[in-house]
């Protein structure tokens, strides 16, 4: 329409008819100036809400496995004491190098039994050392079987299952699924 932004029906338009030219910086202006009057129209509401910090749920090692499997974990509590970890496999090299320092002789026992997860001796590059002459695995196990492997250490070391428990969440959408493990 001939002299389109001075006759615009719009009151906001009629102030781009006094431009001598229309570029990306004069359109910067405008969306500037169009923010702060709309601001003074609706201004952010005040408050004092703070939305509450979603820990997720809670689960025990006497749960049933399925309860962690499929599901981040935030943090441990074992013997009073709550660990953050990032991972199953940090959960479980966390708890395992504690119940060594409550009790080596136990976990060396393990290691000299058939327990496929703990060794005396190794070469293979997935065992970590826990202290001299023994060694633990956690690089090959899904989160089912950590759970387990969790299970068939308290028993050694006559604890109850309930004694561990987990700070968890659901897996994101945009998660890779490498925090499960």
């Amino acid at each position: 329409m001939n002299d389109g932004f001075n006759n615009s029906g719009l009151r906001l338009n009629r102030h781009i008819a006094t431009f001598e030219k229309w570029t990306e910086d004069e359109l910067k202006a405008r969306n500037g100036k169009l923010s702060e009057m709309a601001l003074k129209i609706w201004p952010y509401p005040a408050t004092s809400f703070v939305p509450p910090v979603n820990e997720g749920d809670t689960s025990s090692l006497a749960d049933d496995t399925n309860a962690q499997t499929g599901r981040q974990i935030q943090y441990y509590e074992l013997f009073g004491d709550r660990q953050t970890v990032q991972s199953w496999a940090d959960l479980i090299w966390k708890v395992v190098n504690t119940l060594f320092e409550r009790e080596p002789k136990i976990l060396y026992d393990v290691a000299k039994s058939d327990n496929v997860w703990f060794m005396t001796e190794t070469d293979d590059p997935d065992f970590h050392k826990i202290a001299d002459g023994l060694y633990f695995c956690n690089s090959r196990s899904n989160t089912y079987n950590k759970i387990a492997i969790l299970k068939n250490l308290f028993r050694p070391y006559g604890l109850d299952e309930d004694e561990l428990t987990f700070g968890l969440k659901p897996i994101d959408d945009t998660d890779d699924g490498s925090a499960a493990s």
